[in-house]
């Protein structure tokens, strides 16, 4: 009987100690919980910061190389202002000179053309884009090419079109400017660049 009656009085501080740090436990984990979703929204922000700033330099590098390329557009506009303002025609051989400088050096130019009335009329490189010669760009058959001209010819401000993907493999952007005579619309002058190089950069 009496080893039957101290059992429980041997047991009793474990149990009491085992129960307060159960309690410990419980009024602690609240806290722990805290503590580990602070730390993990800590870390979370500290990556997305790390990342951000990673982005930051790709974007500006890109916004970069994609200005370099609408600054030629720039060129080409003041080139058609140049003939506009005089009574002389642009002659097919100074046109392709002028390209030829304008583009060299910067990498995936695709084309750069001029287009009196709206139609294409000059185009350098001449070999492979025979098919845009002769091309209606105020009435083009394509909805989106026609939005982007009549918001080029109203705006007479650059305008981007794309990027689209390409059967050559790519990713083409196109801009757009209106030259006027004064008030009147004279054309148009744009340039297609591959940007799919400049990404990969």
């Amino acid at each position: 009987m009496r080893a039957m009656v101290s059992l429980p009085l041997k047991n009793m501080p474990r149990g009491r100690s085992l129960i307060v740090t159960l309690f410990i436990l419980a009024a602690l984990s609240p806290l722990w919980w805290t503590i580990g979703n602070w730390y993990g929204e800590r870390l979370l922000a500290d990556g997305r910061a790390r990342i951000a700033g990673l982005l930051a330099v790709h974007a500006n590098l890109l916004y970069t190389a994609i200005q370099q390329r609408l600054a030629l557009l720039n060129g080409l506009k003041a080139f058609a202002d140049a003939h506009v303002a005089s009574p002389a025609a642009i002659d097919t051989a100074e046109f392709a000179a002028f390209a030829s400088v304008l583009s060299s050096g910067t990498t995936g130019i695709r084309n750069v053309v001029v287009s009196p009335g709206g139609i294409t009329h000059f185009v350098y490189p001449a070999e492979g884009n025979e098919a845009l010669i002769g091309q209606d760009l105020v009435n083009d058959r394509r909805a989106a090419v026609r939005a982007d001209v009549q918001r080029a010819v109203r705006s007479r401000r650059v305008v981007l079109s794309g990027p689209y993907a390409i059967r050559q493999k790519g990713l083409e952007l196109v801009a757009r400017a209106a030259v006027y005579k004064g008030d009147t619309f004279w054309g148009l002058v744009s340039i297609s660049c591959d940007i799919s190089p400049v990404l990969a950069a």
